[in-house]
């Protein structure tokens, strides 16, 4: 079979330079292809804008024939990457695995192109292609397993989840990014090994999960890790959300920000956000599991205040003074209203808001030595209440001049 290039442009304007950096290399004297999901994806129409080469060419071969190829991750694994037009090119050589633990293999480097496909997690993934004639290599059954829409294991599934189980996630991503069915000895072998996904990393589970996330079948893979058994086990904390009332709610939703383009943060505080529908105290869990998850702090920072301030905003009648300014002054009130429409659409958080605070966005009347003038005759116990009080005022529109606000803080100062 000869591979096809992408109909998309970019994507097979990126294939043909990935082309001709192998043939470089093979017409070198160095075994050399194509390999894994710029593969599939080609011959599934998907567009794939990074390409994987494999090769036995040494890394001296690499800068020799490429002298802006830049290295790229362990030493050891002589890896190498080229900036192309549209992604990047990885060149890596093979590379076998031994003494796989469950979470880590160590890897040997061959000069074997089959040993380099076996090791590979799906039949879909350990396909190449030659560069001297676009020849597809498959040794696996892939071709067969693309036109089924099957996911399947590379060799015997129980091994190779025993041997790695963050292929189960990739399995989940690849299912849900694919929409293809999980094979039945691979789904049995993922049910039997899911209660060991407990042992990866937070950064490695992080990592698939949010892939799951970054496509339009996202709620097709989170239903997964459900339906499987994993989800308890990756998030012990939450274990209990796929059981509840709002469960389908929150998938919708999680699908609906994809199709916005509203980030991945979002997506995380729709999957990770305590149940609206009712008084919780998972704050606390949700805090741990973030930082299990080992979530940069920003990116961290923003998923538990969007959880938290929606969480407050559905409840904004009943909030103290200070949680009430807190969301209206949020630099994220727009997209807790964005949440809100999709996982309580029927509660009229905006319209209150709107109505306590017809001044809601317009900035503090005092900063700086205008302010630290109005404040010196407060006593510091009372400064915070004073300045709640007084942008409770500005935003409720009562209070709308420097001078009214300086008048405010003196009279405070006066009867404290």
């Amino acid at each position: 079979m000869i591979w096809p290039l992408p109909t998309d442009p970019d994507s097979a304007k990126q294939a043909a330079k990935g082309l001709k950096v192998a043939y470089a290399i093979f017409s070198a004297g160095f075994p050399t292809y194509l390999v894994g999901g710029c593969v599939r994806d080609s011959l599934l129409g998907i567009p794939n804008y990074d390409i994987d080469i494999c090769t036995s060419a040494p890394p001296e071969i690499i800068v020799e024939l490429f002298p802006e190829a830049l290295p790229h991750g362990p030493q050891r694994y002589n890896i190498f990457r080229l900036p192309g037009d549209s992604g990047i090119i990885e060149i890596a050589h093979f590379r076998t695995e031994r003494n796989c633990d469950g979470r880590h293999c160590e890897v040997e480097l061959t000069g074997n192109l089959h040993l380099d496909l076996a090791r590979r997690d799906f039949t879909v993934n350990a396909l190449a292609v030659s560069p001297e004639n676009r020849e597809v290599i498959d040794e696996f059954g892939g071709i067969a397993d693309l036109s089924s829409r099957l996911l399947r294991t590379v060799g015997e599934p129980s091994v190779r989840f025993a041997e790695d189980r963050l292929r189960i996630l990739r399995g989940i991503r690849f299912a849900a990014k694919l929409n293809f069915k999980i094979d039945n000895d691979t789904r049995l072998a993922i049910e039997h090994e899911a209660r060991n996904t407990n042992s990866l990393s937070g950064y490695r589970i992080r990592r698939e999960i949010t892939s799951i996330l970054q496509n339009g079948n996202s709620a097709k893979g989170i239903s997964l890790l459900f339906e499987l058994g994993i989800w308890p086990h990756i998030f012990e904390e939450i274990a209990d959300y796929p059981l509840s009332n709002s469960w389908q709610k929150r998938l919708a939703a999680i699908e609906r920000v994809w199709k916005d383009g509203r980030g991945t943060e979002l997506s995380w505080a729709v999957l990770l956000m305590p149940d609206l529908s009712c008084a919780n105290d998972e704050q606390r869990e949700i805090n741990g599991l973030v930082s299990k998850l080992g979530f940069p702090s920003s990116e961290g920072n923003r998923i538990l205040t969007l959880c938290q301030l929606t969480n407050y905003a559905v409840q904004f009648h009943s909030l103290d003074l200070e949680s009430k300014i807190a969301i209206a002054d949020s630099h994220h009130l727009d997209d807790i209203e964005y949440l809100l429409s999709l996982l309580a659409p029927e509660n009229d958080f905006k319209t209150t808001l709107r109505r306590e605070f017809p001044s809601l966005g317009t900035p503090k009347l005092l900063a700086g030595k205008e302010l630290k003038a109005a404040l010196s005759g407060i006593q510091g116990a009372e400064i915070n209440s004073a300045l709640k009080k007084l942008r409770y005022l500005e935003l409720a529109g009562k209070i709308s001049s420097i001078g009214e606000a300086e008048s405010f803080l003196r009279q405070w100062g006066r009867v404290s």
